[in-house]
């Protein structure tokens, strides 16, 4: 199974997100994955335009010179995107968007209908199969702040004919940074790890799985203590 990570955390390695990332990445590769990485911050990439260009003029092709030209194939002949983003205002990062939004070149102009709602097809219709797994971090305590990014990658994979396929959420992220060698805190990586080590047999995240990700570390009020005397 080919493989496409788009990592889209400004820290890269650095980051929050990276920590349940490079578990799960890890779990694909040892199950005979072929990884690509596309760490969106290290590549030369402009934002669309919406000429429609690619549409037009020069079909299925961006008049953008950057580096997309070479991630484009890439995610054309990838069977599973993993879009791994902190939420940044209630929705993927900058970087991340940007990455989503040039892939209209592989798509055609043209509508069809599917499920009584207009869609564009793929210009390359036998690579339009494929799933989505999104890897994110937040730095607050509740679950519901991933719910705004969630709701956009599910209407992103419809529009792109793609299939969602779970995900691996981290809440109050900073505190799993700051004990990362902590025993107690290992069963998330290691589900992290195990999910993508059995992601081909299984399809997708298990719901099992996502849980313990995203598993409370501390109390809430403890957090807000934790994080208030920082910053004062």
């Amino acid at each position: 199974m080919n493989v496409a990570i788009i990592n889209g955390s400004p820290k890269l390695e650095k980051g929050n997100t990276a920590l349940i990332l490079n578990s799960f990445a890890n779990g694909l590769k040892d199950s005979g994955c072929n990884i690509n990485h596309i760490n969106v911050v290290k590549h030369d990439i402009n934002p669309c335009s919406g000429e429609f260009i690619c549409c037009t003029k020069t079909p299925g092709k961006c008049f953008k010179q950057d580096d997309m030209e070479t991630i484009l194939p890439i995610l054309a002949d990838t069977d599973l995107w993993v879009i791994s983003s902190p939420v940044y205002s209630d929705g993927v990062s900058a970087q991340t968007k940007v990455v989503l939004d040039r892939i209209v070149p592989l798509l055609s102009p043209l509508f069809r209908l599917v499920d009584g709602h207009c869609r564009h097809p793929w210009r390359e219709p036998e690579k339009q199969e494929g799933k989505v797994v999104l890897v994110s971090s937040c730095g607050h305590w509740e679950m519901d702040n991933f719910d705004s990014m969630i709701c956009h990658m599910k209407a992103f994979c419809r529009n792109a004919g793609k299939t969602y396929s779970g995900s691996l959420l981290r809440p109050h992220a900073s505190v799993l940074k700051q004990n990362k060698n902590n025993r107690d805190y290992q069963d998330i990586f290691n589900i992290a790890y195990h999910s993508g080590h059995t992601f081909k047999e299984n399809g997708s995240i298990l719901q099992a799985h996502s849980n313990i990700v995203s598993r409370e570390l501390i109390t809430r009020e403890e957090y807000m203590r934790t994080c208030n005397a920082y910053f004062e």
